[in-house]
C-alpha cells in the first residue's frame, strides 16, 4: 500500500492510498479512522475526479460520522473507568 495523495482539510487528515489498483481514502480525526474503499474500475479511481467528488456536504457528513464514533468511544471509556473503581479493598 502506498500513499498517492493527501487532500487538504482544516480539521481532518485525508490520505489517499493505492494497493493492487484499488483506492482507499482514510479520514482521521480524534484518533478515529473512517475508510472508504473503491473497487477496481471505479470512475473515482482517477485522483482528480476523486478530489472533486468530495463536496463540502459530503466531507461534513463524514466528519459527523467520525464525531459520533468519537462520542461513542468516550462513552465506552467512561463506563470502563467507572466500573474499574467500583470496589476498593478494605483497609484496617
Amino acid at each position: 500500500m502506498r500513499i498517492i495523495d493527501e487532500i487538504a482539510h482544516p480539521r481532518m487528515k485525508i490520505t489517499v492510498f493505492q494497493m493492487n489498483g484499488k483506492i482507499s481514502i482514510k479520514f482521521e480525526k480524534h484518533l478515529i479512522e473512517h475508510i472508504l474503499k473503491l473497487r477496481d474500475g471505479s470512475p473515482l479511481n482517477e485522483i482528480e475526479k476523486l478530489k472533486s467528488s468530495f463536496t463540502p456536504d459530503i466531507l461534513q457528513h463524514i466528519e459527523k460520522a467520525i464525531e459520533a464514533q468519537h462520542a461513542l468511544r468516550g462513552s465506552i471509556e467512561s463506563n470502563l473507568l467507572e466500573n474499574e473503581f467500583d470496589e476498593f479493598d478494605e483497609i484496617i
